[in-house]
């Protein structure tokens, strides 16, 4: 047994009828041959005294764990004081711990060379690491970060022998680290004495290597075998561990024993075996957890009259429902309705929702909260000061209900526990117990106000025609611990009859009249291979499986199934259903107490988002089969979890097998800005099953609390063969991309991809005569382009735009007119070809700014007018300015709405040339004046007007356009302009900060704006700081530097006195107040909801992120 543990005569074995014997730690003691420390590793040891190790091996905490910035905060220098130095190992070390002072970062070093020479550790309780630092005598703060794993196990022993301290879940926040570093680094000599102890002990003891061969070579010479002759009983003992109920683990170790001397296997198969085994525990472990007593008994049939039924065991679990129906005269419908339960922080939290699909065409979708989540969810989460979107979904359900499109319900739900029953809000489920089938009803809100998309219902019954099938591996469906695993059964074909009501017709959202068609110019229906969604959008599609819907009023009562309101129809349809029910999770996570305020994360378990990503499909075919898809992806580990598919027969009999399913194509969406797929090749080749799914429309994503914040479910199209002989059929898939949608990084590069797409469309490389007629004059005007040279057009026009237009700006003024569409109730599905609006305005001007300061570098490459020539850039960048016109021009707007979007777009033009005029001129004039008065507030006022006109402006236009075309009220597009007027200057008050800090993708030079002589926020605040402090010769001394000669400025003793003065800190400080005074405006004219979310936690981030 290699462990920590001591051994003892009366210890038992880890399996009966094999010799056990304690080697102890498996570990080396000195670096591997050859291996030699880098010069900087040598120094950084020499130049102080020994200094704290941060090593959490090779894996990625800082980014997965909820304390990992509380670690940070209590290592940072400014916490750990002076004379505390900081060895931090390992890739994943954040670049920023990486340039703290008093600090140095390896990617990997040998602990062997390492430890000896540090005075503490922090770690995370690892086999090798934990016996590396206990043989050199190293006090340790131990923190595990994978509950199942032995991590615990040896925080322990290292506590039991006063070595460590163990910090668990619950007592980490910067506060606790603060005191564990301190107690190891010598405030606690008593750690000292025990870890000296320790390493001492493990010292006198044989090596752990020679004690296994020995024991090995005993162990072989009693079966008989000596050195060579007992192949044979070994590989016996072998066979029989098979049959033995330990555990894998322990299978392993034992198994290790018998092949490592066996001299009848030849070393590469030893090795192979070994291999083996351990990729066989590696998947065991999560795939086979602990079976929770209240799930199905194995190798018996399902029973649904208990299984039907609320799991107690569970963290979560879901009944989910959906058909594809058809009417009478053919009409397709397509219905979706799941009830979900969470444990969060032990209380049960209820979720409904329901969507319809009519004719392909009107998807409407519900979804609904109980009266007390918001406060639950407020009770037992605390998220992080990184979490800006979380901290908003916070702050707007702090108000008391759930944040739009998720409605919140009058009372609470009624989850029956001796009969399956559900009543929650509009959605009720229930049985027939004597028949076996199903009644799903959605009530009709007669008072749901058109465009809301909830005034639908239905009522449906749904029959088994096959037995419950088991997904995964005999029900279970692993999750990203052990603990966190499912059990999940569906029936896979039922009938499904009732009726339904649509939802009240409404106006269908703008679309933009297609360009002329052009030649490799891409699409602009949000598909990023470029292919027609339109063609696909009038088939039918379902929203569901995993939540979501929109509601804006909630009304209950039904008559005959439904409440329908005045001229609602129930008309009867019928078709093939599907029931699925999922439940399991590790419940003690959703009994975890509420978090330490200061720990953020901890606690609550729920609402949060899963660790996990998943694509999931349910297939019918024609010939009767069925399959069920999944592919899981642990976000921890960055491995697959499940990918597998359960292949349902005709007569209902099922078996696991090997498949794989590749996205093919793609769509972004223009609400939460998430890339999801929209076409499929899956193949499973035990069954020469070739199928290609089709989204029946792309856009059928679901927002929601309880997805945090979406999702992507809808119906396929299935297509392909079995066995070369043709099938067809329909189907579910369903994507879930786990926290892509919290970094607005990602966002910002979704939309960046949206921006490209339709800038191609708008102005392509290769335009068709047409074209050239519509982005030079109009229709009316065609007669003027005949002769015109199309090369001339494009080399002298649209590719110096292109060349920076596709390096990829932000893309956050094209966010904002989304966002802001979004917030007052607009679609900004219906905005696409809007996105290139910003982008062109501002390409245009950054062409000619760059002309104008004389720039060299834009975007990572070089400025326009370098590779084109200042005439061509001037009349290119020019030319940009009116690329808008001819999009507002394609859609189709109301008389009102054209006009204020004219209006917003020449304020633009002429505020944003004013403000470049009072640029070009310049601050430094004002200053002596101002600095012999005493009185910097003129020259501070004339910058913060220059970034308006420049910076702020065009974000304010952007989000206001975006309002207008949402159909907002005058009160609601002033607060929104306002704010990103607010966000713009903010913007612009930190690109001047990150000037003098320099850029984290080295997109310019660092102290750019003070190598060419600008004054810019900082440079005046400093000023100002300097005379308020009585510093007048440190005042003379900065502005003094802007006289002389470039060569000759002395940037970085100026950027040093910058920072000292505080200006750095003054002007972030302003960028957030200026912020957060707009928001108050918003808050109080939009209603909560997922967009206003998003548009809060932008804000923050703005403010705080400085590399992206």
């Amino acid at each position: 047994a290699a462990s920590a543990s001591a051994a003892s005569a009366s210890e038992a074995p880890l399996l009966p009828g094999l010799p056990f014997s304690h080697i102890g730690f498996l570990r080396e003691s000195e670096p591997p041959p050859g291996w030699s420390p880098p010069p900087e590793l040598a120094a950084f040891f020499a130049a102080g005294p020994p200094p704290l190790a941060l090593a959490f091996g090779s894996m990625d905490v800082y980014a997965k764990a909820p304390w990992a910035g509380a670690l940070l905060e209590a290592l940072s220098p400014q916490r750990r004081g002076g004379g505390v130095r900081l060895l931090a190992i390992g890739a994943a070390v954040p670049r920023a711990v990486r340039g703290w002072a008093d600090t140095l970062w390896v990617a990997s070093v040998p602990h062997a060379y390492a430890f000896p020479r540090c005075s503490a550790a922090v770690h995370h309780g690892g086999a090798g690491t934990s016996a590396a630092a206990a043989a050199a005598g190293l006090p340790a703060v131990v923190v595990p970060f994978l509950a199942w794993s032995d991590q615990s196990s040896f925080a322990a022993w290292l506590v039991s022998r006063s070595a460590a301290v163990h910090l668990p879940p619950s007592s980490r926040s910067a506060a606790h680290f603060a005191g564990a570093v301190a107690a190891v680094m010598g405030g606690a000599p008593a750690l000292r004495r025990g870890a000296t102890a320790l390493a001492g002990e493990l010292r006198r003891s044989s090596p752990a290597g020679e004690a296994a061969v020995a024991a090995l070579d005993a162990h072989f010479a009693a079966a008989g075998g000596g050195g060579g002759g007992g192949g044979g009983e070994v590989m016996a003992q072998l066979e029989a561990l098979r049959s033995l109920g330990g555990s894998d683990a322990a299978k392993l170790r034992s198994g290790l024993y018998c092949l490592l001397r066996d001299s009848a296997v030849a070393p590469l198969r030893t090795y192979a075996l070994r291999d083996a085994w351990l990729a066989s525990l590696s998947k065991e472990l999560p795939a086979h957890p602990l079976y929770k007593p209240d799930w199905p008994l194995r190798h018996r049939a399902i029973d649904l009259r208990v299984h039907d039924l609320p799991h107690a065991s569970s963290m979560i679990e879901w009944w989910y429902f959906h058909a594809h129906l058809a009417a009478a005269d053919g009409t397709p419908y397509c219905a979706f309705a799941a009830l979900f339960r969470v444990r969060v922080g032990g209380e049960l939290l209820c979720h409904a929702h329901a969507s319809l699909l009519c004719r392909g065409e009107t998807h409407a979708y519900y979804s609904c909260g109980e009266p007390h989540a918001a406060a639950a969810v407020l009770r037992h989460r605390q998220p992080r000061r990184t979490d800006y979107f979380e901290r908003a979904m916070h702050e707007a359900m702090a108000k008391g209900a759930l944040p739009l499109p998720d409605a919140t319900a009058a009372r609470r739900f009624t989850v029956r526990t001796d009969a399956f029953g559900i009543e929650a809000d509009r959605l009720s489920m229930s049985k027939d117990e004597a028949s076996g089938s199903y009644r799903v009803c959605l009530s009709a809100d007669p008072a749901a106000p058109a465009g809301t998309g909830a005034g639908f219902g239905f009522d449906l019954t749904f029959c088994a025609t096959k037995p419950p099938v088991r997904n995964g591996v005999d029900g279970v469906s692993p999750g990203a611990e052990s603990a966190d695993a499912m059990y999940y059964y569906s029936i896979t074909r039922m009938q499904a009859r009732g009726s339904v009501i649509e939802p009240p017709p409404t106006p269908a959202p703008p679309t933009p009249a297609p360009l002329p068609p052009t030649p490799n110019a891409g699409s602009s229906n949000g598909h990023a291979d470029g292919n027609d969604a339109n063609g696909r959008a009038a088939n039918g599609v379902d929203n569901g499986r995993a939540a979501n819907g929109l509601d804006s009023g909630v009304v209950n009562g039904r008559a005959n199934g439904h409440a329908a309101g005045a001229g609602a129809v129930a008309l009867p349809v019928q078709g093939d259903g599907w029931y699925d029910h999922e439940f399991g999770g590790d419940g003690a996570k959703g009994e975890a107490p509420t978090g330490d305020a200061a720990s953020p994360g901890v606690g609550g378990g729920g609402l949060g988002l899963p660790d996990v990503q998943w694509v999931w499909a349910g297939l019918q075919l024609d010939d009767g089969s069925e399959v069920v898809y999944a592919r899981t992806l642990d976000t921890t580990s960055l491995g697959s979890i499940v990918d597998k598919a359960v292949l349902v027969g005709r007569d209902g009999a099922s078996r696991n097998a090997d498949a794989e399913m590749a996205q093919v194509g793609a769509w972004t969406s223009l609400r939460t800005f998430i890339k999801y797929g929209c076409r499929w090749a899956l193949r499973v080749p035990s069954e020469e099953l070739v199928l290609e799914l089709a989204a029946v429309a792309d856009d059928q994503e679901l927002i929601s609390v309880i997805a945090t914040p979406a999702y992507w479910e809808g119906q396929v199209r299935v297509t392909g063969s079995r066995r070369g002989v043709p099938v067809c059929g329909v189907g579910f898939v369903e994507q879930y991309f786990g926290a892509q949608n919290h970094d607005f990084r990602t966002m910002l590069g979704g939309v960046s991809e949206v921006v490209l797409r339709n800038v191609e469309a708008v102005y392509p490389l290769a335009p068709s005569r047409q074209h050239l007629v519509e982005l030079a004059v109009s229709r009316e005007f065609e007669s003027v382009m005949e002769g015109m040279p199309t090369d001339a057009f494009v080399e002298g026009l649209i590719r110096p735009v292109r060349a920076i237009t596709d390096r990829q700006g932000k893309g956050w003024r094209s966010m904002g007119l989304l966002l802001a569409s979004a917030v007052v109730g607009g679609s900004p599905a219906g905005l696409e070809r809007f996105t290139s609006f910003p982008e062109f305005l501002h390409t245009g001007s950054l062409i000619i700014d760059d002309i104008q300061d004389n720039s060299l570098l834009r975007r990572g490459g070089p400025c326009a007018h370098l590779e084109f020539g200042v005439a061509t850039a001037i009349n290119a960048g020019t030319a940009a300015y009116f690329l808008g016109e001819g999009i507002t021009r394609d859609h189709p707007l109301t008389a009102a709405q054209r006009l204020r979007v004219y209006e917003l777009y020449f304020t633009c033009l002429r505020g944003s040339h004013v403000g470049q005029a009072l640029d070009l001129h310049g601050l430094a004039h004002m200053v002596p004046a101002c600095l012999e008065s005493g009185d910097l507030a003129p020259v501070w006022e004339a910058l913060l007007c220059c970034h308006r006109l420049k910076s702020g402006l065009p974000a304010s236009v952007c989000a206001r356009t975006g309002a207008v075309l949402g159909g907002a009220t005058p009160a609601q597009e002033a607060a929104l302009g306002d704010y990103f007027l607010a966000l713009g200057l903010a913007f612009q008050l930190l690109d001047d900060v990150i000037n003098l800090q320099g850029f984290g993708k080295s997109l310019k030079t660092k102290a750019e704006d003070l190598i060419e002589g600008k004054v810019t926020a900082p440079v005046i605040r400093a000023l100002m700081a300097l005379g308020a402090a009585g510093d007048a010769e440190r005042q003379r001394w900065l502005w003094g530097q802007f006289g002389v000669p470039d060569s000759e400025r002395e940037v970085g003793a100026m950027v040093d006195l910058i920072e000292a003065t505080g200006a750095f800190e003054t002007c972030i400080g302003e960028a957030h107040s200026m912020v957060d005074a707009a928001w108050l405006k918003v808050d109080a004219a939009v209603p909560d909801s997922f967009a206003k979310v998003c548009l809060r936690a932008f804000g923050w981030f703005v403010c705080q992120v400085r590399d992206y």
